[in-house]
């Protein structure tokens, strides 16, 4: 299967290139199975406008994103799960303007997601001190029950700091978003079975970031196309329990 671990969606035309629709035909011409998606924002309401608008589409896998800062963001947050049927958490430490190791924050957030055992993904670019990968690794410690999905994998500076702690760390995750092509090859080479393909739609095509996981599979030091397998699908479908395409 392929599935993408990475794609946000836009509900008020805001931008164009991120409705269903277009997502839609984005994934039928990349041969994509499936997909993770979360808004595009971080309001609570893009939420429900997400769920909405993908009803009748199974394979797309919705996450909620929520923004810690919220009074409400526990409640808001189980509202996802329980009524809306979402699967995982979406956070922004940039965008929603947080230290990723705030327990006063993230601790109520994180704790459900570990009693859950659900699947936090969080951005993560060398930019920004507040979401450094060992950052993450300090949380991740803390809640082993949930899975931590290290979005852009570090972007170009962290890359080595977040393959590290993927490696050290049973619960962490990469995906592939902006990460360069010499990263994610040193990834597939030292933790294969952690790569989730995520192409950031509507930043980036699948098909573009299809071609980069394949070339980065070429140049590992495993088997190519187990490696590429891993990455471009199974990993995931195995991290939300998604059932296997027949």
């Amino acid at each position: 299967m392929i599935i993408d671990a990475h794609t946000h969606i836009c509900t008020n035309n805001t931008n164009p290139i991120a409705s269903v629709d277009h997502l839609l035909e984005e994934m039928h011409a990349a041969n994509t199975d499936a997909a993770i998606v979360f808004p595009l924002s971080d309001a609570f309401s893009a939420n429900k406008e997400l769920v909405d608008a993908i009803k009748g589409h199974p394979n797309l896998i919705p996450l909620a994103f929520i923004n810690p800062n919220e009074k409400e963001a526990l409640s808001q947050f189980k509202q996802c799960i329980e009524e809306y049927g979402m699967r995982g958490l979406k956070i922004h430490p940039t965008l929603s303007n947080f230290h990723i190791d705030d327990r006063s924050k993230l601790h109520e957030l994180f704790s459900c997601c570990d009693e859950h055992r659900l699947n936090i993904v969080i951005h993560c670019t060398s930019d920004d001190h507040r979401v450094h990968p060992y950052h993450i690794e300090t949380m991740a410690k803390c809640y082993p029950h949930a899975t931590f999905q290290i979005a852009h994998m570090g972007a170009i500076w962290c890359a080595d700091q977040a393959i590290e702690t993927a490696k050290r760390n049973d619960n962490i995750y990469l995906d592939t978003g902006i990460a360069s092509f010499n990263a994610l090859r040193r990834a597939m080479n030292e933790v294969p079975d952690k790569v989730l393909m995520g192409a950031d739609f509507p930043f980036y095509l699948y098909e573009m970031e299809q071609i980069k996981v394949k070339k980065a599979a070429e140049y590992s030091q495993n088997d190519t196309a187990e490696v590429f397998r891993l990455a471009a699908g199974e990993n995931c479908r195995k991290l939300y329990r998604i059932e296997e395409k027949r």
